[in-house]
């Protein structure tokens, strides 16, 4: 009996334990910093949250950068608010793998005439309190692979955000370039008109140069609908109205050349999110198959204590044992299921390594060919077709060609500009997908410290199209 009552006493105690207000944030908190220099809070209604609107406002008082809208997004957006909650449901259930079943009481009391019979007993499921350890290490895995999950849909919310930047950006830039190209063409057009009027124009001349006026019109009426939604996307990565959204006047300026990264395929493999949530996962399933083996033949262990007492008879009072009986089933079954996820967990997690090393490589390709790209569009393209413009302009002054070759000089200066636009932005695109294949940052940066964008958007060299 003494055996038995320590028994219960020491479950009582085991079985004691509460959710920490947490639920593990912090951890959250300082992988994003390490990965991404940025911060992210967890808003709960409390007077924390006035100081981070504050930090927005100040945000969204000027032209936002790429990496202050990151910020805004991590702090603002109540999608990566709802998916912190998934830490609280997952710190729950780690409690509850720490608490045992709770004891079970019967009673029963049968009379007939003077004579009666009481009994009433109480038993533990006692392997649960053997197996608890097991068990609660098991569901730790389990939250940490949710932590790291969390983390890893923190992580990509950010590039997505700065993605969005860019697009956003590059749409608003190339549809001012239009703006202005069609206010030339319109313009253009016109004094055509006159000249054909007074004769000095050919109508078919006229007619091209209206014709060029509108295709322009239609360009620039596309490129403002198409910069139109990537401003609204990206206020909704953000969580903000888009009236609240201000953006710089253009991209960033590229870098001369990308520094020597090493062996970045080794870098993003220990900092790679996924990876580790693959690690706790194929661990989890480790020990869940230690656990099945061990529980192989035993499922049902339960010890109490009972006492009975007839009439005219002393109580009795003794231990109780219930123990499941392995006949049928042997837990075969159950082993080899155990088995086969953790060969699976194994697999995957071998797979996904492969798969990691790939993309690094995958992406630091073109990340390197967009930089030639947009390097090559800058600094060669579009001077080229400045350069024939002015001189067709001459020689169209100089009537040694119609108006139709000058037109045609135009309108391939106007691509070579809106390419060097969307080659601009496909490098800072590359660049976002190599840190997300990475995991987070790279070792070395793009842009030395003196040449970051600020919040307008320019740095400290030129290069601007005009």
């Amino acid at each position: 009996m003494k055996v038995v009552i320590h028994i219960l006493i020491a479950a009582t105690l085991a079985g004691c334990a509460s959710l920490p207000p947490d639920a593990g944030f912090p951890g959250v908190q300082s992988d994003v910093a390490d990965r991404l220099g940025q911060t992210v809070e967890w808003r709960r209604g409390d007077p924390a949250d006035h100081d981070v609107d504050a930090r927005i406002q100040q945000w969204l008082a000027a032209p936002i950068s790429a990496d202050s809208a990151v910020q805004v997004a991590l702090l603002n957006n109540r999608t990566l608010q709802a998916e912190y909650e998934e830490l609280g449901v997952a710190q729950a259930d780690l409690v509850q793998a720490g608490l045992l079943k709770n004891p079970s009481f019967g009673w029963s009391r049968l009379e007939g005439g003077s004579l009666y019979k009481t009994t009433w007993g109480v038993e533990l499921d006692f392997l649960g309190l053997l197996l608890a350890p097991s068990r609660k290490r098991i569901e730790n895995l389990r939250y940490e692979h949710t932590r790291l999950r969390v983390t890893q849909t923190v992580l990509r919310h950010a590039m997505e955000t700065r993605k969005a930047w860019m697009d956003a950006v590059a749409a608003a830039q190339g549809s001012e370039f239009l703006a202005q190209v069609a206010a030339l063409t319109a313009a253009e057009a016109e004094l055509g008109q006159r000249q054909y009027k007074a004769g000095n124009l050919g109508q078919r001349d006229a007619l091209r140069q209206q014709a060029f006026a509108a295709e322009t019109a239609n360009a620039l009426s596309t490129s403002r609908n198409n910069a139109f939604a990537m401003r609204e996307r990206l206020a909704r990565l953000m969580g903000i109205d888009t009236s609240r959204l201000q953006l710089p006047s253009r991209l960033p300026d590229l870098p001369a050349e990308l520094p020597a990264f090493g062996n970045l395929d080794e870098f993003g493999l220990h900092q790679r999110l996924d990876l580790r949530m693959a690690q706790k996962e194929a661990e989890a399933m480790a020990a869940a198959l230690h656990l099945t083996r061990d529980t192989r033949f035993i499922n049902v262990l339960d010890l109490g204590v009972e006492t009975e007492k007839n009439s005219g008879e002393r109580r009795i009072t003794g231990p109780t044992l219930r123990l499941e009986l392995p006949v049928f089933d042997q837990g075969q079954a159950r082993v080899s299921r155990q088995e086969a996820q953790y060969r699976q967990s194994e697999a995957r997690l071998y797979a996904m390594a492969v798969d990691a090393r790939s993309e690094i490589r995958e992406s630091l390709q073109r990340l390197q060919t967009a930089l030639a790209n947009a390097r090559r569009q800058q600094d060669v393209l579009v001077p080229l077709r400045r350069r024939i413009v002015e001189q067709s302009t001459l020689h169209y002054n100089g009537m040694l060609i119609g108006v139709y070759e000058l037109l045609a000089d135009a309108r391939d200066q106007v691509a070579a500009v809106q390419n060097h636009i969307a080659a601009s932005r496909d490098f800072w695109v590359a660049l976002a997908d190599l840190q997300m294949a990475v995991g987070g940052r790279l070792p070395e940066p793009v842009l030395p410290a003196s040449a970051t964008p600020d919040e307008s958007g320019k740095t400290g060299h030129g290069g601007h199209v005009q």
